[in-house]
């Protein structure tokens, strides 16, 4: 009775309809939500054009992401069994750091535990690598110039020099 939650479509294909799935978790907070390590060759996300409205250039990511701290950690595992929490040494940010500064970033369950989207910080970083490589072009630029300069003045210098009394009295010639 009631709605059907899902379908049996073929050999090869289940659809579930509203419904969240936990996987190791007997309360899942979203659509699906394992409790333990994912095995995957990828994930795509939806990216299409089509799909997004309101688009804009990111701006100004250099010093957001100076400000980011990448730390190593162990997930608490013994105080978080039903998590599956890998014993691992983990490397990665704390959800609460990174939300100050791209709360975009960050969700927050309705328990109020953190969670991070890492693969929706590579456009910012690919920002702030852009700033740094427009910065090293304009170093270089000012590098070049500024060698121009010191080459110019000291042809000058020795173009005083030969015309300058030398101290014996004799001109340069």
């Amino acid at each position: 009775e009631g709605p059907t939650l899902w379908n049996k479509d073929s050999q090869s294909l289940i659809s579930i309809f509203d419904v969240n799935v936990g996987i190791g978790n007997p309360e899942p907070a979203c659509k699906l939500d394992v409790a333990g390590e994912i095995c995957t060759n990828g994930i795509a996300l939806s990216s299409d054009r089509r799909f997004k409205k309101n688009i804009q250039s990111l701006k100004d990511m250099l010093n957001p992401c100076l400000a980011l701290r990448g730390v190593t950690y162990n997930f608490k595992t013994n105080e978080f069994p039903n998590k599956k929490f890998s014993s691992a040494n983990q490397i990665g940010f704390i959800a609460q750091e990174l939300e100050i500064l791209f709360p975009e970033l960050v969700s927050t369950d309705s328990n109020g535990y953190k969670s991070v989207d890492y693969a929706r910080i590579t456009p910012i970083l690919v920002e702030a690598i852009k700033a740094l490589s427009e910065r090293k072009v304009q170093l270089e630029q000012v590098s070049t110039h500024k060698a121009q300069l010191l080459a110019e003045i000291a042809e000058d210098l020795e173009l005083i020099k030969s015309v300058l009394p030398q101290p014996n009295g004799n001109s340069a010639d």
